[in-house]
């Protein structure tokens, strides 16, 4: 028998549209028969920050009946890459320690009288409440309209609020806009007392106070003087990077009266006598310049 081209082409692709069709008839069955397989312990996961410093590493919290079974860290995340410190690591005792409620966290409000010698269980409607009374009642009390030269202020100086150096920019946005529609003018954050230094000094240098680069742009450093911190035990992913810098032919320097972690490290370490911070930075300046 004698083929031409287009009944080689015909039989071709009966023959290919039959078997497409057995294996898809045999795969529907086989999907049919598998069954489903329940998780005994459903977990849930969700990302977050590491509160315990500044270096903002990311981590992922899995949890499971309300209780948090792993903290690891976030392999997406751009500072820590995965990594996790100590620290970081023990974000799960803060909830949850031996699969148990930690017994010194607290979940509810206490309330401690004036002249009272124990503290009240209360719930969190009562605390808001009473703070926000209390804070209208001082304000309402020391309402400043004008001042001494008749001059429409509207404030009061009676409030102060100190702000927190974990906060980020949209809580620290919100808060200050409470704290303006209150009239309250003192508005101070840790931060800025904790820096004040390095602020007037990077603003006169680059522009703006700190922080000025990213803790990653570490390992581009040709050089990196460490002094009044052992990073190396206090920040250690942000000395990951610092060591990867090294890697590359950077040279770490260390001031500090003692001999620590980070010192240890250091390809010049400079023992000062404690409490000779300023002197022995001026003295570096008077050098250089």
């Amino acid at each position: 028998m004698r083929f031409s081209r287009r009944d080689f082409i015909k039989l071709s692709g009966a023959t290919v549209g039959g078997l497409v069709l057995s294996s898809r008839t045999t795969a529907v069955a086989l999907a049919q028969r598998i069954r489903p397989f329940p998780l005994h312990k459903p977990i849930s996961e969700a990302a977050t920050i590491c509160c315990f410093c500044g270096v903002g590493c990311g981590a992922i919290v899995a949890a499971a009946d309300g209780r948090v079974v792993n903290v690891e860290g976030d392999p997406d995340h751009p500072i820590n890459q995965g990594a996790l410190c100590s620290k970081g690591m023990a974000m799960a005792q803060l909830n949850t320690v031996d699969g148990e409620v930690n017994p010194y966290r607290l979940t509810n409000v206490l309330y401690r009288a004036p002249g009272s010698d124990g503290w009240e269980e209360k719930t969190w409607d009562w605390a808001i409440g009473e703070i926000a009374s209390r804070i209208k009642a001082t304000r309402d009390a020391n309402w400043i309209e004008e001042d001494a030269g008749g001059h429409k202020v509207e404030r009061t100086e009676a409030i102060a609020a100190l702000g927190s150096v974990f906060i980020n920019s949209q809580e620290a946005y919100l808060l200050t806009k409470l704290l303006r529609a209150l009239g309250i003018v003192y508005n101070e954050n840790e931060s800025r007392i904790c820096v004040t230094s390095a602020v007037a000094a990077g603003s006169e240098s680059v522009g703006r106070g700190p922080m000025t680069n990213h803790w990653i742009d570490l390992r581009n450093s040709d050089c990196i003087m460490v002094i009044g911190s052992n990073a190396a035990e206090t920040f250690p992913i942000s000395f990951k990077w610092i060591t990867r810098a090294m890697a590359q032919g950077s040279k770490l320097i260390v001031v500090d009266p003692r001999v620590t972690r980070t010192a240890s490290q250091a390809d010049i370490y400079v023992p000062m006598r404690g409490g000779t911070d300023v002197a022995c930075v001026g003295g570096m300046i008077n050098y250089v310049m």
